[in-house]
C-alpha cells in the first residue's frame, strides 16, 4: 500500500479505515524502560480503526499478526515497541461490527535524534491485509 500522510486516513481492502488520532513524544528517564540507556524518548500513538464495510470483521487471536512499527531518522532506525497495551479498553477487540470503531494505543522508545522523519507502520491483520505506512508522524505531536 502506498504511503499515507499521518494527517490522513487510509482504507484497507477489507473496509477498515485507519487513522492516527493523536501522537505525542516526550523525554523520559531511560531507566524506566528495558530498551536501553540511549533510548530516552517515548512516542505514543493512538490509532482509530473503523469498520466501513457491511460485515463484522474478526481480528486475529494471535497478537503477533497485528503489526505496529515505528521508524525514525534518515536511515529509518526502528524504535523499540515498548508496549501495545493488552487487555485494556484500547486493545483490539475480538471483532469489530460494521460501523463500529476502536482506538488502540501503541508506545515506542527511541533515541532523541531523527525525530524529524517519523514513520508509523500499522496492520490490524498481517495475514490478510497489507501494511499502512503513515509518514511525517512528528507533525502530529502535541
Amino acid at each position: 500500500m502506498p504511503e499515507t500522510p499521518a494527517t490522513e486516513a487510509a482504507t484497507l481492502s477489507n473496509g477498515l479505515k485507519v487513522r492516527i488520532v493523536s501522537a505525542k513524544s516526550e523525554t523520559v528517564d531511560s531507566n524506566a524502560y528495558d530498551s536501553g540507556p540511549t533510548e530516552n524518548v517515548v512516542v505514543t500513538i493512538a490509532t482509530e480503526i473503523t469498520n466501513t464495510g457491511n460485515a463484522t470483521l474478526v481480528f486475529p487471536t494471535a497478537k503477533s499478526n497485528v503489526r505496529t512499527e515505528l521508524s525514525y531518522g534518515a536511515n529509518h532506525a526502528k524504535a523499540t515497541n515498548s508496549a501495545v497495551q493488552k487487555s485494556g479498553p484500547t486493545d483490539l477487540p475480538e471483532q469489530l461490527v460494521a460501523g463500529g470503531s476502536v482506538t488502540m494505543m501503541s508506545t515506542f522508545t527511541m533515541r532523541a535524534g531523527g525525530a524529524d522523519n517519523v514513520v508509523f507502520r500499522f496492520n490490524p491483520d498481517s495475514t490478510t491485509t497489507d501494511d499502512i505506512t503513515f509518514t511525517n508522524v512528528q507533525t502530529l505531536y502535541k
